[in-house]
Order: structure tokens, then sequence, then C-alpha cells
């Protein structure tokens, strides 16, 4: 028997990985497109847990949020969880321009799932994926990324 979950995502790429990994094990995806305003906060936990209650006030029923934040620590973990609205301000230039004299060019990326089934039971699941750049990709990369964001937040 098939198993179904409801998704809050307007997010094109979002929706096609979801429902390419969740239909291996036998789940649907339903998609639930709701505009959700999201709360500034230094820790992406809290917006994503403040985002997933309310998606499920919103929809009623039981609900799957997805958000993603890049965290450079020789940055002081900026951009964290304000990376939706540095998307729009900064340029890859100024993201190089931040860690031009920067020994550390680690970025960590910390990708959140949060399931609510009731309005009181919250669960989530945070993924952390580390990385590196060298000097020579970091303008290639910030760009990518740079893009990314934009099209995340325009798409979202």
């Amino acid at each position: 028997m098939t198993k179904h979950i409801n998704l809050v995502t307007g997010n094109p790429r979002k929706i096609e990985e979801a429902t390419a990994t969740l239909s291996q094990y036998d789940i649907a995806v339903e998609i639930i497109n709701l505009d959700i305003d999201e709360i500034q906060h230094c820790d992406p936990l809290k917006i994503t847990e403040a985002k997933v209650r309310a998606a499920y006030e919103r929809a009623g029923k039981p609900v799957v949020v997805n958000d993603s934040n890049w965290e450079v620590p020789a940055l002081g973990g900026f951009p964290g969880g304000y990376m939706k609205d540095i998307a729009h301000w900064l340029t890859p230039e100024d993201f190089l321009a931040l860690l031009r004299d920067k020994d550390d060019w680690q970025i960590i990326l910390h990708d959140i799932v949060a399931y609510i089934t009731t309005g009181i039971l919250y669960r989530r699941l945070s993924l952390i994926s580390r990385g590196s750049l060298s000097l020579r990709r970091v303008a290639r990369v910030v760009r990518r990324l740079t893009r990314l964001l934009r099209w995340m937040v325009v798409t979202a």
C-alpha cells in the first residue's frame, strides 16, 4: 500500500527531489503550495520549526517542510538563518570580499526536514554537510551558490 506525505513547498527542485527519492520507498508526495512567511532568527532550527508549525496551521493536516542554509565558520556562522535574505543583498563578489582575508574557507550546509502531525508533536531531521573551498574555485562556487539561492528564493 502506498503511503503519502504532504510536502509544503512551491520549489520545483524540492518537489522533484522529494518525489524521485520517496517513490523508491512507495511513498507518494502530495504538494501543498503555501506562501509561509519565514521568521528571522540566527538559529535555522527555530526558523524551520516556526515554518512547519505555520504550514500545519494553514494546511490543517500533517505536513513536511524542508529548509537549508549555509554557515561559514570564518564569518562567525554567517549567513546562517539569514541566507534567504542575504541572497538578495550580496553578489558573488561581495561573498568573495568577505572571505578575502580569511584562511578558513570551510562552508557547512544545514539541510533541515521537519514533520508535524499535530499542533504539539514536532520532529526534525538535520543533515550537515561540510566542505571547503580552494582559492581557485571560490569564485565559481560562490557564483553558483548565489544563483541557486536566488533561484530558491524566487521559486520557494
